[in-house]
């Protein structure tokens, strides 16, 4: 399962998404011009087409996220232009950072080196 967040500069600005992979201790971090609802969709869509169907889903077969903007549309993000499942989608509690302390970690350290 990978997590998935989102760091929000200001409305409307720039955002970064995140995915730590705790099993390697490597986060993926990427900056997205525009913090706009359709981040998960380009997002999940750029990596499928990068990856291909089937190293994209041993990657992220599963997704935990806090029902943020990039998630708002979790069937565009679960599924693929055809309609086949490419990944499953979870919320954590809304409010409850202490069940992402992992990423709430790293997001403190992003915050201290991109201002």
């Amino acid at each position: 399962m990978v997590k998935m967040d989102l760091i929000i500069g200001t409305v409307g600005g720039k955002a970064i998404l995140t995915h730590p992979f705790r099993s390697c201790g490597i986060i993926l971090v990427y900056q997205w011009n525009a913090n706009i609802s359709q981040i998960g969709i380009y997002h999940f869509y750029s990596q499928n087409k990068a990856l291909g169907d089937v190293t994209f889903y041993q990657l992220f077969s599963a997704l935990l996220d806090n029902n943020s903007s990039a998630f708002s549309n979790p069937l565009a993000i679960e599924l693929n232009k055809n309609g086949k499942r490419r990944t499953n989608g979870f919320y954590w509690t809304p409010a409850s950072s202490n069940h992402k302390t992992s990423i709430e970690g790293a997001h403190m350290t992003l915050r201290k080196i991109l201002p």
